[in-house]
């Protein structure tokens, strides 16, 4: 096992630095309590309006008091001259405000629900009387008339009921408008899983794109605090959750999609928002247990699309179990409070390996049963191909000698082989048993101090595992993932007085992704190598001995292709730091705020691309003989006499490295209030990234310009191998005018601005700090016998690989990402509980992140070219040297519609409409796999014009929904109000929920061949004319293509393979020799999306608030076949246009019981 013990001193490294800036952190948090200070990303709502009397007189100096009806707590403020109050940083729930004043009646507005980011404009109307008189109004504040900004809101009923598979948080986001999810088979039970694990090795496709922003451009906050992954997941996208909140600690989920106040940035797509719950006065909780099993699956499309009359393929067994438990109250009523949960899962899993291992015979060096197959006779090519009497062979190689001396360690067959070379699946091992669990928790603390002051607090811990503890057989070394999480937050509110009161929030996240090999047996440890004879000159630290593998006759019918491990094992830490203030003041009609935010990045991983330990491979190749035309031998004689065709290890710093950046913002913003019915929003955002670095300055980049390497903090470099750009100023412009009591104009623009942390991490992977050592054999010839590697010799022979290699490089003026948005929405308020809104939402990217190979060789019209690559020197001819480039651009333009019913009469309803477009020349660095749009890379890394189309997640209709409705059945209910207790334990205590989710099909680009000999990555087909998709049909397997021809039996859906030809009718082509594909980026698109997820719960009451929840979830409850992109290739005939997969789950079922209180 790796420990990450080891890498301490590495990961604080620069501890001294990091001091000194905390003492400047110190001294500016000083002064912020004095002066203008910042936020963090919100978590709080606000209420605020005006107070006149019955004439429209301001009333000054009126009692403004805000209850929050679960704690108890009371905030209070006093309307200023102009009779404008506001009351700030208020915990999110239900309230009810009470204003009183001199000579006027009480006058009392709520109970009303205050949610996430929300500034919501209550007005109070006195009238003349005594303030022992109550005057009650009924009319609820719904709408948003303070600002411009387009929020989204998932509440906690909607959190609570609607069926959510893997109780994943993040698949909240795709029933809000605006939101494009590429991948909804993520949640599948029986192949995702919702806990740490499943969501730090979820892809990018399973992130939303949100109004057509790029998935990894959005920034998640959990109470206020970043918790997106900077760097962590290594073997990800970065920028998504590191951590999975369980859905019954959720308060509610917020997406500010467009028109941020200037509070918000550190991302150019949305801003999601989530809160955990808090303790009220009352104590409640729940204990809840989930349980999927594939009994109560039905089976995938895939199984069930077989040749007419076969069974189908069975299904995949699997059980997994989510269990948890919540528990909130009062510590001291009115004052402190707390809320606590535990979520835990479980999928285990077994199987029987089935592997093939060397007989009796072969470990004594007796290969004779190998004369009179195909193997034939076997020869010796290191002299001079003298044919192994008998084939007997000497055991030359020191691990093959250990391990046929070991049987417990590489057991001896115990099945029938039906191979020629008895050797294949020869071996039944002993049951694998797998586990994926998580384990996690979160505990918040509120405490209203005193009239004037409130803190919170928050610990938030995870620690997920998957793999197995064996793998059947002691040389094959099992895998195991980790990944821990660990969050504190904490804040403090102070309020000076009725118009000045200041928040300062904190925080620190730490998030890992550690996979290793185990050693299970305790034989080898960490002296694997010396133990099976292989010389070291390291010391190794990694358990296991190198590995062996094979490639050659033995590999193509052997599922055990491998001995020992590479050591590729992976350690990331990431660690963020925290700290945010802000001051606001109400003066007059003007709301100011100011505010800054500062986060401090540490991404420290250890990645060893061929392995710590490294490998030894064997080919068979040097027990043949091609003098007499028989090249190959058999690769398990060249392993038993050590004739290794080469091996690579990691060398150096075995890949070890450290990139630090702090990031920080600085904001102002006036709300002004015009009037009562108008309100302006003006702010500024100025951010400025430090250039990142690393701790060692273990960074190198290609000069552009010179093609020669730059070495960071060498020879007049910076660390950072670029120059810092000072220009992120962002403005904020927003107005809401309140036509009447029922109606809202709103509009806004706003400018974000991103680095992209994906191309710094990639940037510490560079030559010459990360490099292979590799020795590679000389392959034998009808002259030669070759030359070998040695494995008794280690890896001194090995050189380090220069050539034919692959480098991530910046520019020097490396700029950000800048993304303008603007919207123009019309919301209407149909009852108390009831809204309506219509949106026009735009955005227009610049600077966006693409990637240019530019060491691809120009264009030739022959196919060929002699042209010498422009990086050869570095990276060779076929290398890549990818230019991280800030070229990109996007237009995204969208309609939008959304209806809200907020809970009651037992109904809570949701229902968005997006109508919209997005272009773009760049899909970026973390385009999804499973779509079919353009690729990372251009076709052409010297003509961009020709890549712009609509982007890879661009959705142009899509329709999504969430109910829940409580039957009318049972005692007290509209039907059986009087019914016998018997009658309604049956039919009473009903609710059924669910979602819907429908969205038209993803662009496909057609590609072909690369036909233009450039090296380029992608090559796209020739477009010739309009492909008419007509009797779309499907077909069984045995044709050879797929399941499902999407594109019809239109002879324009066959595709011309003749390179350059048209045949008058197809609709795409092989383009010429020496020329790239016509074909436009997304010229056709792949099949739409239609999910709807159903739930049904029945409560069963045992004592007052105490009660029993039996519910059943079903997924895809219609068992709908929403089908994944068809094959795309021009170059693919037979594939073309067919279908092999779903993009969705198959129907599943989910029981569950939950005790609440």
């Amino acid at each position: 096992m790796i420990s990450i013990t080891g890498m301490r001193g590495f990961i604080y490294g620069g501890r001294m630095q990091l001091l000194n800036r905390m003492k400047l952190i110190f001294l500016a948090l000083c002064c912020s309590l004095a002066g203008a200070t910042a936020l963090a990303q919100s978590s709080s709502g606000a209420i605020g309006g005006t107070v006149t009397d019955a004439s429209g007189a301001v009333i000054p100096n009126a009692s403004v008091t805000a209850i929050n009806r679960d704690t108890n707590v009371a905030t209070k403020s006093t309307t200023n001259q102009e009779g404008v109050y506001s009351i700030r940083f208020l915990q999110i729930g239900s309230y009810q405000v009470v204003v009183e004043a001199q000579g006027f009646n009480r006058y009392q507005v709520g109970p009303f629900t205050l949610e996430t980011n929300q500034q919501l404009k209550v007005d109070g109307r006195l009238t003349v009387g005594d303030t022992l008189q109550v005057q009650v109004t009924t009319e609820v504040p719904l709408l948003n008339a303070e600002n411009g900004t387009i929020n989204a809101v998932v509440d906690a009923t909607t959190v609570d009921n609607i069926p959510v598979n893997g109780r994943n948080f993040t698949q909240l986001t795709q029933f809000m408008p605006g939101i494009a999810l590429t991948n909804q088979n993520q949640w599948n039970g029986a192949t995702g899983s919702p806990n740490n694990s499943g969501v730090r090795q979820q892809s990018v496709a399973t992130a939303p794109s949100i109004n057509g922003n790029r998935m990894i451009t959005n920034n998640y906050t959990l109470d206020g605090i970043q918790f997106f992954d900077s760097g962590a997941n290594f073997s990800n996208a970065f920028g998504l959750p590191g951590y999975n909140p369980s859905p019954d600690a959720i308060q509610q989920v917020t997406v500010v999609s467009t028109s941020p106040a200037a509070e918000f940035g550190f991302g150019t797509g949305g801003q999601i928002l989530t809160v955990l719950k808090s303790g009220s006065n009352r104590f409640h909780g729940s204990v809840y247990d989930y349980l999927q099993n594939w009994n109560q699956d039905a089976n995938t499309w895939s199984n069930k699309r077989v040749t007419p009359g076969s069974a189908p393929t069975a299904r995949t067994k699997y059980t997994q179990q989510t269990f948890g438990a919540s528990l909130g109250g009062r510590i001291v009523r009115d004052r402190l409070f707390f809320f606590g949960d535990y979520a835990g899962y479980r999928k285990p899993s077994s199987s029987i390996p089935i592997y093939s291992v060397a007989p009796a015979a072969f470990r004594s060096g007796d290969f004779s049963s190998l004369l009179g197959t195909s193997y034939g006779q076997l020869y010796d090519s290191q002299n001079n191909y003298a044919a192994f009497t008998n084939n007997k062979l000497p055991i030359n190689n020191p691990v093959a000698a250990y391990l046929f001396a070991h049987p417990e360690l590489y057991p001896l067959p115990n099945r029938a082989s039906t191979a020629p070379d008895g050797v294949y699946q020869n071996y039944s091992g002993t049951a694998i048993k797998a586990l994926d669990r998580n384990d996690q928790g979160d505990l918040k603390v509120d405490y209203k101090i005193g009239e004037n002051d409130a803190v919170f607090a928050r610990i938030s811990y995870g620690r997920a595992r998957s793999g197995s503890n064996n793998q059947g057989m002691g040389v094959v070394l099992p895998l195991i993932s980790e990944f821990p999480f660990a969050s504190y937050a904490a804040s403090y509110t102070h309020t000076f007085s009725p118009a000045i009161v200041n928040e300062f929030r904190g925080g620190f996240t730490r998030m890992a992704y550690n996979s290793y090999n185990i050693d299970y047996t305790g034989v080898f440890g960490t002296k694997g190598d010396s133990l099976v004879g292989i010389a070291t000159s390291f010391v190794q630290t990694i358990p296991g001995f190198t590995q062996q593998s094979f490639t050659g006759t033995q590999s193509a019918s052997s599922p055990t292709t491998s001995l020992g491990t590479t050591g590729s094992g992976r350690l990331a830490l990431n660690n963020n730091y925290e700290y945010d203030d802000t001051l606001s003041i109400q003066h007059g009609r003007h709301l100011f705020k100011a505010g800054l935010q500062w986060v401090w990045y540490q991404n420290n991983f250890q990645a060893n691309p061929a392995g710590a330990l490294g490998n030894f491979n064997y080919n068979g190749l040097y027990t043949g003989n091609p003098r007499i035309g028989k090249p190959n031998g058999y690769d398990y004689a060249d392993f038993v006499l050590g004739y290794s065709s080469g091996s690579s290890i990691s060398v150096g710093s075995l890949g070890r490295r450290g990139g630090r950046q702090w990031r920080s913002a600085y904001f102002f913003q006036d709300d002004w209030r015009i009037t009562d019915k108008l309100t302006l929003n003006l702010g500024l955002r100025y951010e400025y990234d430090t250039p990142f670095y690393e701790v060692q300055n273990r960074m190198a980049k290609v000069d552009v310009a010179t093609g020669q390497l730059r070495l960071a903090g060498q020879n007049g470099n910076n660390r950072a191998l670029y120059n810092p750009f000072y220009g992120q100023f962002d403005p904020r412009f927003g107005f809401a005018w309140q036509v009447n009591n029922r109606t809202v104009i709103r509009g806004g623009f706003a400018s974000t601005t991103f680095m992209d942390f994906n191309q710094f991490v990639n940037h510490l992977t560079n030559r010459p700090y990360v490099n292979t050592a590799a020795a590679t054999a000389t392959v034998p010839t009808t002259t030669s016998g070759g030359t070998i590697v040695n494995p008794a010799s280690g890896f001194a022979n090995a050189s380090a690989v220069n050539t034919a290699t692959n480098y991530n490089i910046w520019r020097d003026d490396l700029r950000p990402s800048f993304v303008p948005s603007f919207d123009l929405a019309v919301e209407y308020q149909i009852s108390n509980t009831q809204t309506v809104m219509f949106a026009y939402v735009g955005n227009i990217g610049n600077r966006l992140l693409n990637l240019r190979n530019i060491n691809q060789l120009k264009q030739t019209n022959t196919g060929t070219t002699t042209e010498v690559a422009p990086y050869f020197s570095l990276a060779g001819q076929t290398g890549t040297v990818t230019l991280f480039d800030h070229e990109g651009m996007q237009n995204y333009n969208a309609a939008e519609a959304i209806y809200r019913k907020r809970a009651s009469r037992g109904v809570t309803f949701t229902l968005n409409y997006t109508y919209s477009k997005n272009l773009t020349n760049a899909q970026g660095y973390a385009a999804p796999s499973n779509i079919s749009g353009g690729a990372n890379y251009p076709q052409n890394a010297y003509d961009l014009r020709a890549e712009y189309g609509p982007a890879g997640f661009d959705i142009r209709n899509n329709l999504t929904s969430t109910w829940v409705v409580e039957m009318p059945f049972g005692r007290g209910q509209h039907f059986g109000r009087n019914m016998n207790r018997l009658l309604d334990l049956a039919v009473g205590g009903w609710k059924v929920a669910g979602n819907a989710t429908l969205y038209s099909g993803f662009p496909i680009t057609i590609q072909a061949n690369n036909m233009a000999g450039t090296n380029q990555s992608t090559g796209r087909a020739n477009h010739y004319r309009a492909l008419k998709r007509t009797n779309a049909r499907f077909l069984p397997p045995n044709t050879g293509a797929g399941f499902y021809g999407w594109w019809g039996n239109d002879p324009s859906a066959t595709p011309c393979t003749t390179p350059g030809v048209d045949n008058g009718v197809c609709a795409y082509g092989v383009p010429a020799l020496g020329t790239y594909g016509n074909a436009g980026i997304g010229s056709e698109r792949s099949p739409g999306f239609r999910g709807i997820d159903a739930a049904g719960f029945k409560t069963f009451p045992i004592y007052e608030s105490h009660e029993l929840q039996f519910r059943v979830d079903a997924y895809n409850v219609g068992n709908i076949s929403s089908y994944n992109n068809p094959g795309r290739s021009a170059s693919s005939p037979a594939s073309f246009g067919f279908i092999q997969s779903t993009r969705s789950q198959q129907r599943q079922l989910q029981f569950a019981l939950k005790y609440r209180f």
